[in-house]
């Protein structure tokens, strides 16, 4: 009967160490787990945050070119009404060159 209880008891002790050594296994598992979520979420953010960090300088880089192109616009507007007056006295002038041609 000794012999049984001392195989009883190495049996028990056995079966707390291997739950113990489960447990480790759970908790490193665990702690894995967290760390994988914690490297994936840290990569997302520091790839994510340039494009958020530079999207206000993108804005205002816009900005910047709308105003110019109204400025173009506006240029080219202006020229194009210089070039028509121009157009316009320089038939006004052939015409007078014609009349004094005729004349002569």
């Amino acid at each position: 009967m000794l012999g049984t209880k001392e195989a009883n008891t190495r049996l028990r002790e056995q079966v707390t160490r291997q739950e113990e050594g489960l447990s480790i296994l759970e908790n490193t598992r665990l702690g894995m787990y967290l760390f994988y979520f914690w490297l994936m979420s840290w990569l997302f953010l520091s790839l994510a945050s340039e494009p958020v960090i530079l999207l206000p300088e993108l804005g205002g880089r816009v900005g910047s070119m709308e105003r110019d192109l109204e400025t173009a616009k506006a240029m080219i507007g202006r020229n194009a009404e210089a070039l028509s007056k121009s157009l316009e006295e320089r038939r006004a002038l052939e015409g007078e060159l014609d009349q004094i041609h005729n004349v002569a």
